[in-house]
């Protein structure tokens, strides 16, 4: 191992707890022991945090339009003094004054809520904690709780109606976690009796439960009850009693949404069918790569240590199982089970066309009904040693889109193994999941770690007779065994049947559709390393809400070992900043090659998990700062088959590029670092990274030489999208107008040359711009940037480390190349100038609403915020 940093400590303190994924099968992912104790060390000094969270809680102000203010400020001129406009204090006790309401609703608990209306629990016992935490995380958010506790379950269309959209999405999450109430229950229990701390654990779950149901009956003692949320009375639907089994099915959507990646690899093999098809083998896999691009050597990375995982040595071709192209008719490939079946008789909700993961009926995803993308956090800290006060700092916070209420709840807990501040999703505030205590704080951002395979199961038939597509057994090993699962089944709150959802197992997890592979009728399945192990993440979380657990980096490292979801998790206190990438990480059987499916013989299977001690981290790195934006953790990360983003082009170079200029120029404040990521925040990262390479490809070419100006003026201002002054309009309208028509043009015309028609099939997206899904999130791991920049800079005879095998735009002809991208640009002119009826350039304009945030509701009515690429939730720490 080869951290590059106080490295015989890191290993020593990780060595003990190695055990968390090297000792477990697939089956025991969930079994981790606690942590390891590192050497007693002195007491660290408090740390000043300040956060904000909009548009904040049920009672109190609206944090909206503080949030929305720091986007007008010159980052220039920003100052520690003028951070409280834009930044509540996040004291872990409220100030007297501040104190507006109190209450005790159990013996052992009271609940203090500031003017923000943030709450401050406070228990006698820990479990008397985890019952305030239910009380009070009721108040706050008790139908955000109830969608998505319905939306975990599998079961939003009981809640919100039978749409398709509803429907597809409640298929969505059955495609990632299946549990029946029993079953998710019964991982509490598997939990309870692994370890003293885990039954402790599940002790507190369960007084959490009953806080949340002793809150739900004070509220709604009927619907129409003042303080009980008018939704209910406006979808009709009586509040129902919460369960231990709800807490699971929470853990299951975030973990799903957030802490996963990987599962694309069905899509990868048919794209590669296709490539094969029309560029003969060899180089169909070449393309394949090339687009993958899965380890280039020129991606930024948040720690510069080398950490091996996931890289395929010699790929043997009897375990990949590559799926035939789907038929026209998707019926000649794919068993009838993926119909859901409508109760009232309006028949089925037809297949999506696309192979896996999308989804049923009208294609959304459980994500997609939740407006949430799945990566979007960032974190920016530097050590004392470039710090004004010697101490570190941070800005740093998850991005979780913006609803209102917000999916987020801030809380306050104190008790015996409690002292902490910061948030918790909605359903999980029996613990801050990312926050502070009193000398440290932490956060996060999504890792897309590869814990999700494709794996083909082959179908049989226990009579014998020849397998189909609508064979419903499957081989283990010599054995034909049939599926396990039974239908979901979904009901109106009359208890009246409304829709019937497919629930199908192998030994390997989840079936996602059925079809063949090399002629074969197989089930699709998603094997996921968390599946099954939902709650034991909390083992983690436990450690640090825990004052007396935590008392030094190493101790945060032993801490996020435990959690089994794929995250980057970053820490601070007042001598160290340090990071550690989690998540039950498989070990592959060698031969397999992990972006593309294999067969589900015993012999691919998973041979254990990736020990503690070889997962991305660092304490202290000699650069001095660490930041991170959903990139490559570190050096030897091979990316997940899913994510093919991994480029030379990634937004953490906005942050990456301002850190490191500031430190050249001397100490930071806090406020310098908050500057940074909020100038950061609206940078067009096509314009700053891309567009360079797409004017230089252009040349001098006197005809579109007004807009080459245009657009190399606004690359010289930085390239934001941003109106600080509140004009109305970006400050470059022109030439962000040009660039949103263009870039697209020209992502295709680089790949269409070598793909012809297959660029429709290309299973990722082209682009991200911010009026993709007004979010907030944009610009993330886009494959595209990499390959256009990669191809024009090979083309223009600059340094490509880990090029392309061959060229694309123009075929790899510098001349062929120019023209094609020059009549992309012309192309772009015209369409602009129909569309704005004016071949005048300087009267082009942009409709900077178009990239509004706009805030999903959930409850509350709130209007939208200009753009910024920003954490929902963020905490400024020093």
């Amino acid at each position: 191992m080869s951290l590059g940093r106080k490295t015989s400590t890191v290993a020593v303190v990780l060595a003990a707890s190695a055990v968390v994924m090297a000792g477990c099968s697939a089956s025991t992912t969930g079994a981790t022991p606690s942590g390891p104790t590192s050497a007693p060390v002195a007491p660290q000094a408090a740390i000043d945090v300040l956060n904000v969270l909009p548009p904040g809680a049920s009672t109190g102000p609206s944090q909206r339009a503080m949030y929305d203010a720091l986007n007008t400020v010159d980052p220039a001129t920003l100052t520690d003094a003028k951070l409280g406009a834009y930044y509540k204090s996040a004291a872990l006790d409220p100030a007297p004054a501040d104190v507006v309401k109190t209450e005790t609703p159990h013996t052992g608990v009271t609940i203090k809520r500031d003017k923000y209306g943030v709450p401050f629990v406070y228990g006698k016992t820990d479990n008397d904690t985890a019952y305030g935490a239910g009380y009070a995380g009721t108040e706050d958010r008790m139908f955000v709780m109830d969608a998505l506790r319905y939306a975990g379950a599998g079961r939003v269309s009981e809640l919100l109606g039978a749409t398709k959209d509803n429907l597809a999405a409640d298929a969505d999450q059955l495609r990632q976690a299946d549990y029946t109430p029993q079953e998710a229950e019964g991982q509490l229990d598997a939990l309870s009796r692994s370890s003293a701390q885990g039954k402790a654990l599940v002790g507190r779950l369960d007084s959490y439960v009953a806080g949340v149901n002793a809150a739900r009956q004070a509220m709604c003692p009927t619907v129409t009850a003042k303080a009980c949320p008018a939704t209910y009375a406006l979808l009709k639907v009586t509040p129902a009693p919460y369960t231990r089994a709800d807490v699971v099915y929470a853990a299951s959507l975030v973990g799903g949404i957030f802490g996963r990646g990987g599962g694309q690899e069905a899509q990868n093999g048919i794209f590669l069918r296709q490539l094969q098809q029309r560029l003969g083998d060899a180089q169909g896999r070449a393309v394949l790569a090339d687009l993958r691009d899965a380890q280039d050597p020129s991606t930024p990375v948040t720690d510069a240590g080398t950490q091996p995982y996931g890289a395929p040595g010699t790929v043997d071709p009897a375990a990949v199982a590559l799926p035939d192209i789907p038929a026209a008719n998707a019926k000649q490939s794919r068993g009838p089970s993926f119909a859901v079946q409508i109760a009232d008789g309006t028949g089925g909700i037809p297949t999506s066309a696309r192979p896996a993961g999308s989804g049923l009926g009208s294609g959304t995803t459980i994500a997609d009904l939740l407006h949430v993308p799945k990566e979007m956090s960032n974190a920016l800290l530097v050590a004392g040693s470039h710090t004004t006060t010697g101490r570190p700092i941070a800005v740093m916070g998850p991005q979780t889109a913006y609803q209102a209420p917000n999916f987020f709840d801030e809380i306050a807990l104190h008790g015996p193994h409690y002292d902490a501040r910061g948030v918790a999703f909605a359903n999980l505030q029996f613990a801050v999941l990312i926050g502070h205590g009193r000398s440290y704080a932490w956060s996060a951002t999504s890792s897309s770690g590869d814990v999700v395979d494709t794996v083909m199961d082959k179908l049989c038939n226990t009579d014998g007779s020849k397998a189909t597509v609508n064979s419903t057994s499957y081989r283990d090993g010599d054995k034909c065994v049939a599926m396990t699962g039974a239908p979901h089944v979904l009901h109106d709150s009359s208890g009246k049947v409304i829709a019937t959802l497919p629930d199908m197992r192998t030994r390997h997890g989840i079936v996602q559709y059925r079809t063949t592979a090399d002629r074969t009728p197989v089930a699709v399945v998603s094997q996921r390393s968390t599946y099954g192990h939902e709650p034991d993440s909390v083992l983690g979380f436990a450690q640090m809400n825990d004052p007396a657990a935590i008392k030094s980096a190493h101790d945060f490292l032993a801490a996020f070992s435990k959690v089994t979801f794929t995250f980057n998790w970053f820490y601070v206190d007042t001598r160290d900043i340090a990071s550690f990438t989690s998540g039950a990480l498989p070990i592959r059987a060698k031969g397999v090659d992990p972006d593309l499916p294999r067969w589900g013989d015993h012999k691919w299977d998973w041979t254990g998990f990736l020990p503690a001690a070889g997962h991305p981290q660092s304490v202290d790195p000699p650069s001095g700062y660490l930041v991170s934006w959903n990139n490559k953790p570190s050096v030897g990360t091979y990316s997940a088959d899913d994510d093919w983003g991994w480029g030379p082009v990634q937004r953490v170079l906005a942050l990456r590029d301002r850190v490191q200029a500031s430190i050249t120029k001397g100490k930071l404040t806090r406020a310098d670092l908050t500057a940074d990521m909020i100038d950061a925040a609206t940078v067009d990262v096509r314009g700053a990274y891309v567009l360079p390479d797409m004017l230089a490809l252009v040349g001098d070419d006197p005809a579109l030489k007004p807009y080459t100006d245009l657009l190399q003026q606004w690359v010289a201002s930085g390239a934001h999208r941003v109106d600080r002054a509140r004009t109305g309009h970006y400050t470059d309208q022109q030439a962000i107008a040009l660039m949103d028509v263009w870039y697209p043009l020209v992502a295709k015309q680089v790949l269409r040359p070598r793909l012809g028609p297959l660029l429709r099939s290309v299973p990722v997206g082209l682009d991200n711009a911010p009026s993709t899904n007004n979010r907030g999130s944009a610009w993330n791991n886009v494959a595209s940037y990499e390959w256009v920049t990669r191809d024009l800079r090979s083309l223009l005879g600059r340094p490509v480390p880990g090029g392309m095998s061959q060229g694309y735009c123009g075929k790899g002809r510098l001349a062929a190349c120019r023209t094609e991208i020059r009549q992309t640009l012309t192309d772009a002119v015209t369409a602009l100038n129909t569309a704005q009826n004016t071949k005048n350039l300087a009267k082009w304009t942009y409709d900077k609403s178009l990239d509004d945030i706009k805030f999903m509701f959930v409850g509350a009515t709130v209007a939208p915020i200009d753009w910024q690429n920003r954490s929902t939730f963020q905490q400024i720490v020093g």
